[in-house]
């Protein structure tokens, strides 16, 4: 054939695209009801723009009245018509009220056209519910939680509006529920509720994703949730709140604090110990004291962060790295020393767990300026030499260091006495010597021999150097005192 145009036709039926749903009674229903008009061939006619009359098929026996943008359908000749665009026809902000309704009712909507023979098309929605608008229970998923410090439930609470056919309220958007920590038991009053203190009902539920109590405890916390539900209606007795009993237990480990980090004083010094203690916490911040696997604390200098290459962290039983001694749920360690002075450090703590993952594995001290400490070495610097009794002994000089073998150069003096601490000679000259930026020196030291010692026989020494206060000394190496040769040293027999 000659090609030729199918055209849309004359109006024939018309179609519900979308049926009414989530009403309630005195509230607009979410889903409004849409229809089309379509020709014989079933094609939407996108130039009709009739009046399409919307009203309550049943209305005669129904006791709803029905509204459209406040105007009331309650007759075929008050019906609620309107046109459409491009064929289809939108009512919005329709619904049903009632004011002596007790319980749900269903409803079915009727629309119609006039066609151009002033015949009329119709056609029906399906029949539909429109829910009772009063809350008769507010259900909820729970009465008791187990769960543990800090940590999120297991399972969240969720409450669902429902009204007297037991039907839960899907219209109802709004309201509110907040839930607040009323009941701390004694010696945990200072526990926290984490979490979204307040959720909004949607579809008719309301649900907590988030909640949590952080302070472990012996006896049970109550959480109480307050609901507010607008503009709806209650029944009578029906309590706006609700109370959970809530058992906080210790969770698994999950992060570590320093507890103790500090010297004997206020400044850090070299060669003297230092305390550090840690504590493992859950996620609560509930300290940890028994654990199902054995855990490891160490402690080392942060390797990033060095200003002396030569820092070494010691502790008794331990060099360079040193693991923390666990103890009724604290590692600490009091013998922790690092000796390179001056410098400045911070410590690196690190954890591990073998079937837990922490939050942050390594933990940092501050940084700390490590100073030069007190007096408390000797160290020889020139030994006493061989020598002949009566002589001047060679200069003889000493360093004044501190705990950790830093040399002392400061200022403040120090008073150094030698004697002799094995050998039968006596001490003469300057046997006091007044330290001077650290060192000592003994320029002016006799050792004489008795008379009673043969003359051929070599005498060993060692002196004996001690600060005046006697609280550390330091012996020197072994050195020969001898007689001067005599004449008859050099007689030959002929």
């Amino acid at each position: 054939t000659n090609t030729f145009n199918v055209l849309i036709g004359e109006m024939n039926e018309l179609i519900v695209l979308q049926q009414p749903a989530g009403c309630m009674l005195n509230f607009a229903c979410k889903q409004v009801p849409v229809v089309a008009i379509r020709d014989m061939g079933g094609n939407i006619i996108a130039t009709e723009y009739s009046l399409v009359s919307m009203y309550n098929n049943d209305i005669s026996n129904s006791i709803a009245m029905f509204y459209w943008n406040d105007k009331l359908c309650d007759s075929l000749a008050a019906a609620c018509s309107t046109s459409g665009i491009d064929g289809v026809v939108r009512w919005e902000s329709v619904r049903f009220e009632c004011g002596s309704c007790t319980a749900s009712v269903s409803q079915k909507l009727k629309f119609e056209v006039t066609r151009s023979d002033r015949s009329q098309i119709y056609v029906e929605t399906d029949t539909f519910l429109v829910l009772m608008s009063q809350v008769n229970t507010i259900n909820s998923n729970f009465d008791q939680v187990d769960c543990f410090g800090g940590k999120v439930w297991s399972t969240q609470p969720t409450f669902e509006l429902v009204n007297t056919d037991n039907n839960l309220l899907t219209p109802f958007n709004g309201g509110s529920v907040a839930v607040d920590l009323v009941s701390r038991p004694s010696g945990c009053e200072s526990a926290r509720l984490l979490g979204t203190s307040s959720v909004i009902f949607y579809n008719g539920v309301a649900s907590f994703t988030d909640l949590a109590v952080d302070q472990q405890c012996i006896s049970a916390y109550i959480v109480q949730f307050s609901f507010s539900v607008g503009s709806i209606s209650t029944s009578a007795g029906l309590s706006l709140t609700k109370d959970i009993s809530v058992q906080v237990s210790t969770g698994d480990p999950y992060s570590l604090k320093i507890i103790t980090f500090s010297h004997s004083g206020s400044d850090f010094f070299a060669g003297s110990p230092f305390t550090l203690s840690t504590q493992v916490y859950d996620m609560g911040g509930n300290p940890v004291t028994s654990f199902t696997n054995n855990p490891t604390v160490q402690v080392n200098i942060d390797e990033d962060f060095l200003s002396n290459e030569n820092l070494v962290l010691q502790g008794q039983s331990c060099f360079v790295s040193c693991s923390l001694v666990f103890s009724q749920g604290f590692f600490s360690s009091d013998t922790l020393r690092i000796n390179e002075a001056p410098s400045f450090f911070r410590l690196a703590i690190s954890t591990s767990f073998p079937s837990n993952a922490f939050l942050i594995p390594t933990i940092y001290t501050d940084y700390l300026q490590l100073k030069v400490g007190s007096p408390a070495e000797l160290r020889l610097v020139n030994h006493p030499q061989d020598a002949v009794s009566g002589d001047v002994l060679q200069e003889i000089v000493l360093m004044v260091l501190d705990a950790g073998g830093n040399h002392l150069v400061s200022d403040s003096q120090l008073i150094v006495r030698v004697t002799v601490s094995s050998g039968s000679g006596s001490l003469s000259g300057f046997l006091n010597a007044t330290s001077s930026v650290g060192v000592i020196s003994f320029s002016e030291v006799i050792i004489t021999l008795p008379d009673d010692v043969c003359g051929n026989v070599l005498q060993a020494h060692i002196l004996k150097f001690t600060v005046d206060s006697g609280e550390f000394s330091t012996n020197s190496l072994p050195f020969v005192i001898t007689f001067a040769p005599s004449a008859s040293d050099f007689l030959v027999n002929p």
